[in-house]
Parts: C-alpha cells; structure tokens; sequence
C-alpha cells in the first residue's frame, strides 16, 4: 500500500514537471503583424478627381467606385533605389495603387478595374496613366455610354465565321490597352483536342475580339494551348 502511495507521488510529480516545461501561450513569441497603411481621405479625393475629369461625375457614381481592399501605399523599393536604372523611377518612391471597380450595365458578372497610380501629393505618376478608361473622344460619349450585351456579341461572332467547335465558347468582357484602347468582347472556341501524349494536353482554337461599344470585330486570331 505504501508502495503503491509513493508511485502515485512519482506519477504526480512527474506530470507537475511536464506541465511547467512546456510553452505557455502567453510565452510563445508574437508574430509582428505587416504594417498596413491607411489611404488618406485627400488621396482618395484627388484620385477620384482624375477619373471623374475623364468621365463625368455622373458616369462616376452609377459605374465606378474605389475598391478599398485592392488599393493600397507602397514604400520605395529597396531594389530600386539601389539600382535606378532598372526599375520604374516611381517604384523608388513611396506612392499609391489605386483600384476602382468598373461595373457597366450588363456587365455586372465581369470584373473589372480601372487603375491609377498616384504620389505621396495625389499627383498621377506619368510613367503610369489611368489604365480601363475607354477612349472617347471630346468627352462626349459619357451621357449615352453604353455596352452591348454578351448575347449580341456572340451573335455578332457566330454571324461572323466564328466556327461552333467542338466545345462550348468562352466569352470574357475586358479592357483593351494599346492602340485600340477600348473594352472588348472576347469569344474563343475549340476547334481541336488532343490528350494522345499521356501527361499533356494540346488544344487550339480561334478568338474574336468583338467592340463591347459598337459591336464591329476588333481583331481575329488563333491560339494554342500546350500543358
């Protein structure tokens, strides 16, 4: 009985060791949570001030409105200031990415952003002008701005040669940039598979790029894809 009284202290013991040895919570290090840098209402004003001179301050609050979560302040790049001469002269600077999302009638589905990037002063970076702004000349097509909708541009598509393939199209609504600088109506069909290489996959097919504006074919092409 004695005996059986002694292990039970040893196990008792024991187990008193144990608990002390291991981590308390409140001992585990902290992990330092990244700075996040709060946008300041006078940055936000100006970055909207320069897409609303574009567009108008009506087209601005039916269409576009600032997306908080993808705007954000960078610091300078310690790359870039060390090495100028390859980077951006702006990435050696603070600055600010700012985000809009732009959600014309119709075309709610689709994601789209309109973006700028702006000094510490609210002044767009000119080596970075506003990207998602479709051209219109003189300003005067805000009032009646419109998009045609995904159904007419597939009819406008298959009216116009674009083969029904082997699988169902693929149709995406997005900016343009370049020269033509506009949104389009993109259309792909597959025109051919082949899984005969086990491990890869091969397929090709013919994309029209339709005028989400005036509906005229921008631009036809084929691709291929190899994985």
């Amino acid at each position: 009985m004695k005996g059986l009284k002694n292990l039970t202290i040893l196990i008792c013991f024991a187990l008193f060791i144990f608990s002390c040895s291991q981590p308390n919570e409140i001992d585990k290090p902290v992990e330092k949570a990244k700075p996040k840098y709060a946008i300041p209402d006078s940055i936000i004003y100006k970055s909207n001030m320069v897409i609303i001179s574009k567009v108008g301050l009506a087209f601005f609050n039916s269409y576009i409105k600032l997306d908080s979560n993808s705007s954000k302040f960078s610091l300078p790049d310690s790359f870039c200031i060390k090495n100028p001469s390859s980077c951006a002269e702006y990435l050696a600077r603070p600055y600010y990415h700012m985000a809009y999302k732009f959600t014309p009638a119709g075309c709610e589905d689709y994601k789209n952003f309109i973006e700028i990037v702006v000094d510490t002063n609210g002044v767009v970076v000119p080596s970075r002008p506003v990207f998602g702004i479709p051209d219109c000349p003189n300003n005067n097509c805000w009032g009646s701005f419109q998009i045609i909708e995904k159904e007419k541009a597939v009819e406008i598509a298959r009216q116009n040669g674009l083969e029904e393939g082997i699988k169902e199209w693929r149709v995406s609504f997005h900016f343009y940039a370049g020269t033509f600088n506009n949104y389009v109506w993109e259309i792909n069909n597959t025109l051919m598979e082949d899984k005969s290489v086990p491990g890869q996959y091969m397929a090709k097919g013919k994309t029209f790029l339709v005028n989400a504006m005036d509906g005229s074919i921008f631009k036809i092409s084929n691709w291929t894809m190899v994985t």
